[in-house]
């Protein structure tokens, strides 16, 4: 997975490192242009709502794959995470565990129960969540959660875990662009 350069030396600003911590934001996009440098942060929350508002509302379980399927393509076709916060290979599939905590409880899950922000993702991010909703937005949480089953990334991180029983193992960001660029 490549990493990102500090801000400084994408943007000759040393004062830009400052305002990424300020902002508390992950996976900073940089895009500079007349001389300016503009910086976007984006994280799992982003990505939620970003869904939520182009599917309306959907069952948690739903989300979470959707998301780990946007983040997955994005290693891919993009070469960068697409925010930095991790899946975890849990007994129903990929869950991310700072967006289940903010929905803990909830089945169904709507755009306004999410606080994100869709208006800074850069034009290849939107296409590469617009292509996965394509092919995914319409199958069935369940059918989603067996999906992740059946992949390598999923099943790597689970180890020696049984069925149903409880894992808080990570799926690496790097098992997910191996796999899916295979595929």
């Amino acid at each position: 997975v490549r990493g990102i350069e500090p801000a400084d030396k994408r943007c000759g600003s040393a004062g830009a490192e400052n305002r990424i911590k300020e902002k508390g934001r992950s996976n900073p996009a940089f895009f500079v242009y007349w001389g300016k440098c503009e910086v976007f942060y984006m994280n799992v929350f982003d990505v939620a709502k970003y869904i939520l508002h182009e599917l309306g509302a959907i069952q948690v379980w739903k989300l979470h794959k959707l998301i780990y399927y946007c983040q997955a393509w994005s290693l891919v076709w993009d070469d960068e995470l697409l925010f930095e916060e991790d899946f975890q290979a849990w007994a129903n599939g990929p869950v991310c565990p700072e967006l289940f905590r903010k929905h803990s409880g909830m089945y169904r899950v709507r755009e306004e129960d999410i606080e994100g922000d869709i208006d800074g993702f850069t034009q290849s991010q939107r296409e590469t969540m617009d292509a996965v909703l394509e092919h995914y937005g319409d199958k069935e949480p369940y059918w989603l959660r067996e999906l992740t089953h059946e992949e390598d990334p999923w099943k790597e991180a689970r180890g020696n875990c049984g069925p149903g029983e409880k894992c808080t193992n990570t799926i690496s960001k790097s098992s997910m662009q191996m796999y899916y660029a295979s595929l």
